[in-house]
């Protein structure tokens, strides 16, 4: 799997199983290996050189039809998976209208944005929950995973990079210079009946998130 949000080119990228990708801008041209299945529906879009068919999607529970989640069946020669590719909404709003106001008067719209990001959070993990078969639900999560609404609504869930990865595996790098700081907030999780064996952040390729990686056997 390798999840992010814009890979200018994939060319020779054979040995990949899945790409997710969440936030796409159409004017974006993206060149894939021949043969390869692409499915673009509304910011997502996948791609498999192994045959992946859309079943169903949910809708953002406070703004339909903007869509939060796309389920897909994946069929790899050694049997089908379930892959979710998802993009939670930032409580970034929130957090710039403290900066902007300052703390009192910033409160009620940060507060407003961490009650929606839950709601959203808690009805996606829900909705994965009672999908059938081997699963992986991989994306833009917007939230670390040490969060309480992470903890609260994830756990049932294993973390690709937690288990397997090495070192703190930021994914959005903020502010410049000095003043940057990095955190996890792309995560590939998956259920029981999958085994994965490495996870790592990728290069910088011109996207502001970092891509993700996770190899499963």
């Amino acid at each position: 799997i390798l999840e992010g949000e814009a890979l200018p080119n994939l060319v020779g990228a054979q040995t990949l199983a899945v790409v997710a990708l969440q936030e796409v801008n159409r004017l974006t041209q993206f060149v894939w290996p021949e043969g390869w299945t692409v499915l673009n529906h509304d910011e997502f879009s996948v791609a498999s050189p192994w045959p992946i068919r859309e079943e169903s999607f949910l809708e953002h529970p406070l703004s339909p039809p903007e869509k939060i989640a796309i389920s897909y069946r994946v069929e790899l020669p050694t049997g089908r998976v379930r892959l979710v590719n998802l993009h939670l909404r930032s409580p970034r709003p929130g957090i710039e209208a403290v900066l902007k106001r300052g703390p009192v008067e910033g409160a009620t719209s940060l507060e407003r944005m961490l009650e929606i990001c839950s709601i959203e959070s808690q009805q996606t993990s829900d909705w994965v929950a009672q999908l059938a078969g081997p699963k992986i639900a991989a994306g833009d999560y917007n939230m670390p995973n040490q969060g309480a609404i992470f903890r609260r609504d994830w756990r049932r869930l294993s973390d690709a990079f937690r288990r397997t990865g090495f070192g703190f595996g930021f994914t959005k790098i903020s502010g410049r210079g000095w003043l940057a700081y990095g955190s996890r907030i792309d995560h590939v999780l998956y259920d029981d009946a999958l085994r994965c064996v490495r996870a790592w952040v990728g290069p910088d390729v011109g996207s502001d998130h970092l891509p993700l990686f996770a190899d499963f056997r």
